[in-house]
């Protein structure tokens, strides 16, 4: 019994752990960006990758950055005047914070959602200056996780946002998820009672 609630405790407790950083970047080369968190837990791709270029890695005239769309698939075609960006639900959902810096060759407007698709933040960059260096940030907090990041260049007559966007510097907030721990720390409950 005592074990038992020494596991119980231990993990009520990293339930309310503190939130741990994640970051990413696109050095020169890509760097294999393709097994890190942000591609691993959203719908972002490479704009060379998605017209057909079958170097994952290749990165066109962007020193550094990721020229973003918003499909993962090779040859799975780019254009609209619309990027969305969507975190996966049970990733989404432990995000507490996010930023992340871009350049744009078209006006766009820049928004983060929540889980409940509402507005945490919304910004609109100029576009036209680009100088690679990812400064024009935004950034949002949320009490129940992050969505999705919309690109969007209708506000301002429209125009292809896909090849025109360019990401870097993310970084993230994430908070583990107190259900899958409470799950766990029931089934470990239940295996040391059986045990005894």
């Amino acid at each position: 019994m005592k074990a038992t609630r020494l596991i119980l405790l231990s993990l009520v407790g990293a339930c309310v752990a503190p939130a741990f950083a994640l970051s990413e970047t696109f050095p020169d080369p890509l760097g294999s960006y393709w097994s890190r968190w942000l591609y691993q837990n959203s719908n972002i791709g490479s704009y060379y990758y998605a017209t057909g270029n079958p170097d994952p890695d290749f990165r066109g005239n962007n020193p550094e950055g990721l020229w973003a769309v918003d499909t993962q698939d090779f040859n799975g075609g780019v254009g609209g005047d619309t990027m969305d960006i969507i975190f996966d639900p049970g990733f989404g959902a432990t995000l507490t914070s996010l930023a992340f810096g871009g350049e744009y060759f078209i006006q766009t407007q820049v928004t983060i959602y929540d889980m409940s698709n509402n507005v945490l933040a919304t910004q609109s960059f100029s576009g036209g200056g680009f100088e690679f260096n990812h400064t024009d940030i935004i950034s949002a907090n949320s009490g129940n996780g992050i969505g999705h990041i919309l690109f969007d260049s209708t506000p301002f007559g429209g125009g292809q946002i896909e090849g025109n966007t360019s990401v870097d510097n993310f970084e993230a907030e994430v908070v583990p998820e107190p259900a899958s721990l409470l799950v766990l720390a029931a089934g470990l409950a239940f295996l040391a009672k059986r045990r005894r």
